[in-house]
C-alpha cells in the first residue's frame, strides 16, 4: 500500500479533504488507483492506496526515453480516457490529470493524489512555484484567473470537466511527441500565449490525422469547444481497432 499524509491543512483545505476522501471511497475501476482507507483524525491526515507497482508515464517518456509504439500509446491515450470517462460519469474533476499522475502498472492507472506540484524545498514567500511543464496543462479560463498565495500558484476560476479534457490533450500530445508543448517558450510568454488561444502547432507531430484533430478539439479555447470524454473515448477505440487490424 501507499501512504499519502498532509500536515498544515486550513479549516476549508480540511474540509476539502473530507469531501474528497468520500468521493474517492466510492470509486472501483480498473483505471483508477484503489483507494483503500484514510486517517481522519486531525493533525495526522493521510490517504491510503494501493501500490503503483509501475512506472509513471512521466518516467517512461522524459527520463527513460523508452520507445513506445504507436499502438502502445494509442491503448495508453485509450485507458486514460476511459478512467477520466468513468470520474466524470460519477461527477468527478480530476483537477490534476497530468503524466506524472499517470502509472502502467502493466494496466494504465491515474493516481488520485497530485505527484505534479513543485517541491516544497523550492518554498519562497511571495514567489509561486510550478514543476516543469504543469502550466501546459492548464486550461486558458484557468490560467486567466492564476493568483499566488504565499508559495502556492491556484486559478480562481473552477475547475471542471472541460478542463481535465484540456489537460488531456497536453497528455495526447505528450504521448505522441515524447516532449511538452511549447517546450522552449519561458513560463510567462506561454502563460500569456495560451490564456490568448495560442496553441504548440501539431504539422509535425507523428501520429494519423485523427489523433491530431483529437489533440487540437481537446485544446479548445473555449470550453464548450471541446470533447466529452464519451467522444473521445469513441474515436480512441476507433484507432486502437485500426492498429490492431
Amino acid at each position: 500500500v501507499m501512504i499519502h499524509t498532509y500536515q498544515h491543512f486550513t479549516e476549508e483545505e480540511v474540509t476539502g479533504f473530507l469531501s474528497e476522501v468520500s468521493h474517492m471511497s466510492m470509486l472501483r475501476h480498473e483505471n483508477i488507483a484503489l483507494f483503500m482507507g484514510a486517517c481522519m483524525e486531525q493533525p495526522n491526515l493521510a490517504v491510503v492506496t494501493s501500490d503503483l507497482k509501475g512506472t509513471s508515464l512521466y518516467k517512461q517518456i522524459h527520463l527513460q526515453n523508452d520507445r513506445i509504439t504507436m499502438h502502445s500509446r494509442v491503448n495508453i491515450a485509450r485507458q486514460v480516457a476511459q478512467g477520466m470517462g468513468y470520474l466524470h460519469a460519477k461527477g468527478i474533476v480530476l483537477k490534476k490529470l497530468n503524466s506524472k499522475n499517470v502509472y502502467l502498472d502493466p494496466k494504465v492507472k491515474i493516481c488520485l493524489i497530485d505527484y505534479g506540484m513543485a517541491e516544497t524545498k523550492f518554498d519562497r514567500p511571495d514567489y509561486g512555484c510550478v514543476s516543469r511543464g504543469t502550466l501546459c496543462y492548464v486550461a486558458p479560463e484557468l490560467l486567466r484567473s492564476l493568483r499566488i498565495l504565499g508559495s502556492k500558484i491556484e486559478p480562481s476560476a473552477p475547475f471542471t470537466k472541460a478542463t481535465d479534457v484540456f489537460a488531456f490533450g497536453t497528455l495526447l500530445f505528450e504521448l505522441m511527441s515524447g516532449h511538452f508543448p511549447m517546450l522552449s517558450t519561458t513560463p510567462e510568454c506561454l502563460l500569456w500565449q495560451v490564456a490568448c488561444g495560442k496553441r504548440q502547432p501539431l504539422d509535425h507531430l507523428q501520429c494519423n490525422a485523427t489523433l491530431k484533430n483529437l489533440t487540437h478539439k481537446c485544446w479548445g479555447h473555449l470550453s464548450e469547444d471541446r470533447p466529452t470524454f464519451i467522444d473521445i473515448n469513441t474515436q480512441l477505440q476507433e484507432n486502437t481497432s485500426l492498429h490492431k487490424r
